[in-house]
C-alpha cells in the first residue's frame, strides 16, 4: 500500500531548498540541512518583529511545548498552570537547548547554528514530538534530541549521545573523555 509513511513512496518525496523529508522513529520528519545564516532566501519579514533567519516549529503534547528552530535551539512553554515560557526564545538568537564540546586546545564548538564549526553541516530534524540535531566534526559527532511524549504530562526529555569515531582524535577531548 502506498502510505506517506513509507518513504518509497511518491506521495513521500519531496525536498526544498531547506532540507528533505525522511522517516525518524517511524514518523515522517523534515531534515533541514540548509544554513540560513547564509541562505538569502531564509530571511523573512514576521511584520510584528524585525526581519529574520529564524524558523520556529512547535511540538509537544497537551500540557507542555517546544519552540524549536531551525537555528538549533529551543523553548520550553507550559500551560499547566498559567500560559508561561520556563525558557523563552530571543527573536533572532533562538531559544537554549544545545551542547557544547570543549576540546583540550580550547577549542569550543556546539549543535546551534552559532556555535558550529565552519563548513559544518548541522541536520536539524523536525519531527511531530520530536527535534534532533545532528553534526560531526573531526570525527566526533554529536546527537541532541528533545523528546516530548504524547498526553496531559509536561515530560521534556533531552538525550545527547556523543561518539568517537577515530581513535586517533582522543586529545580533542579534555581528559580524555
Amino acid at each position: 500500500m502506498d502510505t506517506i509513511f513509507n518513504s518509497d513512496s511518491k506521495l513521500f518525496k519531496g525536498h526544498s531548498i531547506y532540507g528533505e523529508w525522511i522517516v525518524k522513529h517511524g514518523l515522517p520528519t523534515f531534515n533541514y540541512t540548509a544554513n540560513p545564516l547564509t541562505l538569502k532566501q531564509a530571511e523573512w519579514d514576521p511584520i510584528v518583529l524585525p526581519k529574520t533567519r529564524r524558523h520556529p516549529h512547535v511540538i509537544g503534547n497537551t500540557a507542555i511545548k517546544a519552540v524549536v528552530d531551525n537555528m538549533g535551539t529551543a523553548s520550553i512553554f507550559t500551560e499547566t498552570e498559567v500560559m508561561r515560557y520556563i525558557v523563552s526564545a530571543d527573536h533572532d538568537k533562538g531559544g537554549s537547548g544545545l551542547t557544547l564540546i570543549d576540546e583540550a586546545g580550547g577549542t569550543t564548538w556546539g549543535t546551534s547554528m552559532y556555535t558550529a564549526p565552519e563548513g559544518v553541516v548541522i541536520q536539524r530534524q523536525f519531527g511531530p514530538q520530536f527535534f534532533s540535531v545532528l553534526l560531526e566534526n573531526k570525527g566526533i559527532t554529536v546527537e541532541r534530541e528533545l523528546i516530548m511524549p504524547e498526553g496531559d504530562t509536561p515530560w521534556v526529555f533531552v538525550r545527547v549521545r556523543c561518539q568517537r569515531r577515530k581513535r586517533n582524535h582522543s586529545s580533542l577531548l579534555k581528559n580524555g573523555r
